[in-house]
């Protein structure tokens, strides 16, 4: 390998580490929105199960979080700081747990959650309240990206100081 390989190599491989370091601004975001989802989908088929009208609401959240997906994939090829979808699906999410925490002291409880017996209720508030304090951390750190005031941005901007890109 001569030295402008060598050269032209360091180079593309800074580049790619400054790529996934811009993308990994998001890795919270992407291993909560995974785990929203399959809660979602678990809650959403078991709902159908039962034939019970409220999976509309895991149903319009699983499709809300696929939008939040697709913003998070292409933020590999993105340096922004933006991520609307996540925003608003993370305050839609955050109301959901809410109302539901509400809800899980009233009848409506076996409307929303029939495969939780009456005694599993304070149970199914506080898997509501880790979502909800979930939603918080989440919406804490899209507003930090958002406002360029992560750590990780400014470990970017060092880095590319170090390598002169």
């Amino acid at each position: 390998m001569t030295d402008a390989e060598k050269r032209e190599f360091e180079i593309n491989k800074n580049k790619t580490s400054i790529r996934s370091m811009y993308f990994n601004r998001f890795l919270l975001i992407r291993y909560l929105t995974a785990g929203y989802f399959f809660a979602n989908l678990y809650w959403f088929i078991l709902l159908a199960g039962y034939h019970k009208p409220a999976a509309i609401i895991p149903a319009l959240l699983l499709i809300s979080s696929i939008f939040v997906i697709v913003e998070q994939v292409k933020k590999y090829h993105d340096r922004g700081n933006d991520v609307p979808h996540a925003k608003r699906y993370y305050w839609a999410q955050l109301a959901i747990n809410i109302v539901l925490i509400g809800i899980s002291y009233t009848p409506m409880y076996t409307a929303i959650f029939p495969f939780v017996r009456p005694e599993g209720t304070n149970f199914m508030v506080s898997v509501l309240l880790i979502g909800a304090l979930g939603c918080l951390v989440l919406e804490r750190r899209i507003n930090t990206i958002s406002n360029g005031k992560d750590k990780s941005l400014s470990r970017i901007k060092d880095y590319r100081k170090s390598v002169n890109l």
